[in-house]
């Protein structure tokens, strides 16, 4: 099992693609969303990850380094914000997860996400796909590093992201991984996702 996270959404150019190549698939994924992201046009996207079985993971109010503020402060911004965002799904939506912009993490970051009931999401396999934005070099990361339990990071506001999906998905399916959510691939242990715990893959954690 592996599980691939795009951050930073939702986006209104990519993030209904990036849904729309997973259904093709019929595979699931992670989607860490900025309340700040979310709209009149962006909110419904909440509702339709999950319907398609895909996970919502919280990456902050705001886009700003959660290293930056008290363990107090990132506790009352990450409630606002899941508060933000299970207003848009019917029934609301218990958010399990937390990824800190950057992947950065200290004390006060691991103390506020536990004290919002929230597991710390980092990552085992980092697509720069930011950074490269090119279909090849996102693969041959993908190629290299992936393995049993690991956890990418990839983005849903760069369109090679979109393009290197089909890609990426079917030569994943052929190596026989599946594509989980976060939380089904953490909890596939036996055990549940500990609040303020920083996981980096399913096999590697502290």
């Amino acid at each position: 099992m592996v599980a691939l996270t795009f951050d930073d959404g939702p986006n209104i150019q990519l993030t209904i693609p990036v849904l729309e190549k997973l259904e093709q698939y019929d595979v699931k994924a992670t989607f860490y969303v900025l309340a700040a992201a979310i709209n009149d046009t962006t909110g419904p996207m909440l509702q339709r990850m999950v319907d398609q079985g895909c996970e919502i993971g919280l990456h902050g109010l705001t886009h700003e380094l959660m290293t930056n503020f008290t363990s107090e402060q990132n506790t009352r911004r990450h409630l606002k914000a899941c508060d933000v965002i299970s207003g848009w799904i019917e029934g609301g939506y218990q958010i399990k997860t937390l990824r800190p912009p950057g992947g950065s993490c200290n004390s006060r970051v691991t103390r506020g996400a536990k004290d919002a009931g929230l597991a710390v999401i980092i990552w085992s396999v980092d697509t720069l796909d930011w950074y490269t934005q090119n279909v090849e070099k996102i693969m041959d990361v993908v190629k290299k590093e992936t393995k049993n339990g690991a956890i990418i990071l990839c983005h849903d506001h760069h369109k090679p992201t979109l393009d290197v999906l089909d890609e990426m998905i079917p030569w994943l399916l052929e190596q026989g991984y599946d594509l989980v959510t976060v939380s089904e691939l953490l909890e596939s242990t036996g055990q549940p996702l500990e609040p303020g715990k920083v996981y980096f893959s399913k096999e590697s954690n502290d």
